[in-house]
């Protein structure tokens, strides 16, 4: 997730037997990323505020348990319009890095499941199902 083209949030899910596990990571309070090897930011380098951990927690919870719902009532398709408005590179040169494989090609939106659609130069689209992406 990114926030005036710098990272403030990440997301890693694993696939287990019977399920996802998924972990969220988002840079509160931290004061300055120069310590970060890619373009970050926290809430506070953004507002100039520092946030109380818990509080946000309990914001954050509300609305992942509220899209969660959503999805499982729906799947994808149920939160497919509100994710799309909110991905900035769609039809951007992106690179996908999986585990130090890089593909390189235009983010052409996503599919049925969710699922990272990537153009190469051969105009071949092809799915991502996990990796680091950056323009």
């Amino acid at each position: 997730m990114l926030v005036n083209g710098k990272k403030i949030c990440g997301i890693l899910s694993e696939g287990i037997s019977d399920g996802v596990i998924i972990g969220i990571g988002l840079n509160v309070n931290m004061q300055n990323a120069e310590h970060i090897d890619q373009p970050a930011t926290s809430i506070r380098i953004e507002t100039g505020s520092r946030r109380d951990i818990d509080e946000l927690l309990g914001k954050l919870l509300k609305h992942l348990s509220l899209r969660l719902d959503e999805w499982a009532a729906g799947g994808f398709p149920k939160v497919r319009k509100n994710w799309e408005e909110k991905i900035p590179n769609v039809g951007e040169t992106v690179s996908v890095n999986d585990d130090g494989a890089v593909r390189r090609g235009v983010l052409a939106g996503f599919g049925p499941d969710g699922e990272l659609l990537l153009r190469d130069q051969t105009g071949a689209v092809s799915a991502v199902w996990a990796g680091d992406v950056s323009s």
